[in-house]
């Protein structure tokens, strides 16, 4: 026949969503150990944004690490990193109803440094009269921190006093794992050192 009066008006507003992601997320490495991050709020939010929600590991330890920026700020600077090694990051923003999206990766390498460990098993042996050969293999790689340029081979006199500062050096290229000595006094004992070093310098 057809329709009845209607009911009451009733008043009722949808729920705010979670915050869509951030934008235009970069990264530079300030230095070896740095990594300074910027970003743009999300461009459509219709509610309060809390926090920022930092997601990033490494290409070395592969460590999956979550930090909280509270309050929200659109940078953020990441410290105690290492050196010359890739760092994946994505960011999310979160309201009080949730976490929303995160960015898309974006890879940012740390600075080179100089490495923080020796070569290893350093031997020495004499040849004939007067040479010595020396041997070696390189810094463990979680210790280079950075591409190997070369070695040092030092030497000097064990009964001249001299340290690392006095001895003779000799530049080696980094494909290099021996090094033979010439033209040294007969039956002396010599001692001897090698070092590697980058772009950025020497290690110990």
């Amino acid at each position: 026949i057809g329709d009845g009066p209607y009911s009451e008006v009733v008043q009722v507003k949808t729920q705010q969503g979670v915050p869509e992601q951030p934008t235009n997320l970069q990264g530079d490495a300030i230095d070896a150990n740095s990594i300074q991050l910027r970003w743009d709020a999300p461009e459509a939010s219709s509610d309060t944004i809390r926090s920022y929600e930092l997601y990033y590991n490494d290409s070395l330890r592969r460590q999956n690490v979550r930090i909280t920026i509270e309050p929200p700020t659109n940078s953020y600077l990441l410290e105690d990193l290492t050196p010359n090694t890739v760092y994946h990051f994505r960011v999310a923003a979160k309201s009080q109803r949730g976490e929303g999206a995160r960015t898309p990766t974006i890879q940012v390498r740390t600075l080179e440094y100089v490495p923080s460990a020796p070569p290893q098993d350093v031997r020495g042996h004499a040849l004939d009269y007067s040479s010595i050969e020396v041997r070696w293999l390189p810094p463990p790689a979680e210790a280079q921190n950075g591409v190997l340029t070369g070695y040092r081979v030092l030497y000097a006199r064990r009964n001249s006093g001299a340290g690392v500062e006095e001895a003779t050096r000799v530049t080696v290229d980094a494909s290099q794992r021996s090094y033979t000595v010439h033209g040294l006094a007969t039956w002396t004992e010599y001692r001897v050192w090698v070092l590697a070093f980058t772009s950025v310098g020497e290690g110990p």
